[in-house]
């Protein structure tokens, strides 16, 4: 984790203070996490991400990983529901889409208001406007 939060406070070239100021916690605490000499509880760890605006899985050194293609299958139903295989195929690819951003979204809020944040993105990346059958 330390070496993360290293890398976030010099790409945004502040200093370590400024950063544990961000997060609400003293410059020595921060300093004892950055370094590794303590290990921060749960609560601590979400708010050093809230504070330098990433996930706890970054902190973490996780990488998000990559949604499963539902493509396929999506595409598939929608064949089976009458579009025609034009259509059906822009919006299977833009259900993969929102699925990509979906996962990207912290889980923070509403599980309803991150799905539609995600399916507008998805779509606004496929033309703006929502196929119709």
């Amino acid at each position: 984790m330390g070496e993360r939060v290293k890398a976030l406070v010099s790409e945004r070239g502040i200093s370590q203070a400024e950063a544990a100021r961000q997060c609400g916690l003293s410059p020595a605490r921060f300093n004892n996490y950055v370094t590794g000499l303590r290990t921060p509880d749960p609560d601590t760890l979400i708010q050093i991400a809230r504070g330098l605006g990433v996930t706890t899985d970054y902190l973490l050194g996780f990488n998000a990983a990559e949604p499963p293609n539902v493509s396929a299958v999506v595409l598939r139903l929608l064949e089976l529901e009458g579009f025609d295989a034009g259509r059906a195929e822009a919006i299977a690819e833009t259900v993969q889409e929102a699925l990509k951003v979906l996962t990207a979204f912290p889980d923070e809020g509403d599980a309803a208001t991150r799905s539609r944040l995600a399916a507008q993105a998805a779509w606004q990346l496929h033309g703006g406007s929502k196929p119709t059958q």
